[in-house]
């Protein structure tokens, strides 16, 4: 037990209410907002859903009662009203819109995966606290006290790590160490890559730069796990990933991957301890100096303005920088509102003595 103790460890939720706010976006921008029914005979279950019959999965007013559900859980999760109800409510509304369009589609999609199994995780992480969350955000301490647990980071960082080594056996266990010839990564990039890409004409162009990348794909694929047991590891499995994904957006052109790589860089990235060392320094600062409202309003309004500045600026150039500015975006809003609570209390404090 003396062991699994630092998992229970509680930590002040900034971090983890961001990644909430992160997935909860993810959850309501991933699914499409129409989804058609295909027909046809269901070969094999494909999702929670199969085990309706056919009848009921042609339904396509099922699709817009579960994505109705969604975005009213999304919501009411992001206030923090009605938990740890709407947590499983966003859970099973996302679980049962995705399933559905897979039931009336001939291919899945990967892209789901890790949103999904986070946010189960998260509404663990409000299930077992609802009734300090609940205090804490009815007396507006939320953000003074530790709450977040470490098992939650610890679940979220083995399951990104077990879904993308799982990614890589399967190819090993399906086509063998044969699936870095190099020749497929040429066909699937010839067929549906980019023309225009300068990493598609460098592919197709050079059979041994598309088996060493390949090689590489294998090779950071199925080392993936190795970042929850060792901490050390885990940045550089990280920015591995992230180049991963990189290349697969820009070749391929499936934008839907870009929450696949945010949530690698928000879990395996030092962003968890950036956040923590910002927050310290947020508060030694407000005991120092005091802030007044007007100052801290302005400096608010300053930020912010230099985080659109930032967006734009970033939508064009390359989508790694778009997801790096959107990672600092949620960390600075997080931490503005941290800002606010601590400066009322500091007020609060102050007034009483």
């Amino acid at each position: 037990m003396d062991r699994l103790e630092p998992l229970f460890h509680l930590m002040k939720p900034h971090f983890g209410q961001a990644v909430t706010w992160v997935l909860l976006y993810a959850a309501v921008a991933l699914p499409p907002t129409a989804c058609s029914v295909q027909l046809g005979d269901r070969l094999s279950a494909a999702t929670v859903l199969s085990i309706l019959p056919s009848t009921v999965l042609s339904q396509s007013v099922l699709f817009t009662l579960f994505r109705r559900a969604l975005e009213a859980g999304a919501i009411l999760w992001a206030c923090r009203l009605l938990v740890p109800w709407s947590c499983w409510l966003t859970v099973g509304a996302f679980t049962a819109t995705v399933s559905f369009c897979f039931e009336n589609s001939s291919h899945v999609s990967h892209a789901f995966n890790i949103t999904n199994m986070l946010l189960l995780v998260h509404a663990m992480w409000y299930q077992f606290y609802r009734d300090k969350i609940r205090a804490t955000s009815s007396v507006g301490t939320f953000w003074d006290t530790p709450l977040y647990p470490r098992w939650a980071f610890s679940l979220s960082v083995f399951y990104i790590g077990l879904f993308h080594t799982w990614a890589g056996v399967t190819k090993l266990r399906t086509s063998g160490i044969g699936w870095a010839n190099g020749v497929s990564l040429q066909l699937w990039v010839y067929l549906w890559g980019d023309p225009n890409d300068i990493f598609r004409k460098i592919i197709v162009s050079t059979r041994p730069a598309a088996q060493l990348l390949q090689i590489f794909t294998l090779d950071v694929e199925t080392s993936a796990i190795l970042a929850w047991p060792f901490v050390r590891l885990r940045p550089f499995i990280g920015m591995a990933l992230l180049g991963l994904y990189v290349g697969i957006i820009s070749v391929f052109g499936y934008t839907t991957f870009s929450y696949n790589a945010l949530f690698v860089a928000l879990f395996f990235l030092p962003v968890e301890r950036f956040v923590g060392v910002l927050n310290l320094l947020i508060d030694r600062s407000l005991a120092l100096l005091r802030l007044t409202l007007p100052v801290s309003l302005f400096a608010r309004l300053a930020l912010a303005a230099m985080l659109v500045a930032i967006l734009k600026m970033a939508t064009s150039y390359t989508r790694p920088l778009l997801i790096m500015s959107l990672m600092v975006i949620f960390v600075c809003c997080v931490c503005l509102e941290g800002v606010a609570r601590g400066k009322q209390k500091l007020g609060e404090d102050e007034h009483q003595t």
